[in-house]
């Protein structure tokens, strides 16, 4: 787990959207050695799942519909019923998604971004997933789920590169942490060695202590 932290307008979105292929860019960014920006969209659509801030739905669609568009080929209900399971919402499958919470349609979009990977490893190695903000509009007992999620796929043997405001739960869940400031590179390593009084300092422009226990 790779938690992508900074202050607001430092870039963490735009690198995202580079290592995932949605945004071009120059020099090179590969997934499981497979180049991103030549890569055709079917060969990284079976490598990564990508949960985006926002994902509006403008037609009438039921929650089990919007999990069944992460399905390869269509079909599979048991999969996209499994997946609402997992986070949390396994009865609302026939609710149509726009009258459901915020955090509520997150957590669909996140059910089909789990759909579409659902094994964290393939035949050609690990499987990813790219979170951009997955806790922002969730209680914290849905932050703790989705990061549960996020640590599980991980130590199943997929990779997750995850965009976070919150350096507590970065803290707890990540493996590595990167900070960026103002679309650079500030600090690169695990999280002991990120979260520090300096970095934090520096990078968010006032005064941050980090309390370890």
């Amino acid at each position: 787990v790779l938690a992508i932290v900074g202050p607001n307008g430092s870039g963490k979105t735009t690198l995202l959207r580079a290592l995932t292929g949605d945004l071009p860019h120059a020099g090179s960014a590969r997934l499981n050695g497979v180049e991103v920006a030549t890569a055709a969209p079917s060969e990284l659509a079976a490598l990564r799942g990508v949960l985006a801030q926002s994902t509006p739905v403008s037609f009438p669609f039921t929650v089990l519909e919007i999990v069944r568009l992460g399905l390869a080929n269509g079909g599979g209900d048991a999969r996209a019923l499994a997946a609402l399971d997992r986070v949390g919402l396994s009865g609302l499958a026939g609710r149509m998604v726009q009258d459901l919470s915020g955090g509520e349609q997150a957590r669909v979009h996140l059910a089909r971004v789990l759909a579409q990977v659902w094994e964290p490893r393939a035949a050609r190695g690990p499987r990813w997933l790219f979170l951009d903000e997955p806790v922002a509009a969730l209680d914290i007992g849905h932050q703790l789920t989705v990061m549960r999620l996020a640590r599980g796929f991980a130590d199943g043997g997929g990779g997750v590169v995850a965009v976070m405001h919150d350096l507590n739960l970065s803290a707890m869940f990540a493996d590595r942490m990167a900070l960026l400031v103002e679309g650079r590179l500030a600090a690169l390593g695990r999280p002991a060695d990120v979260l520090t009084d300096d970095h934090l300092t520096r990078a968010y422009g006032c005064p941050l202590r980090v309390n370890r226990a």
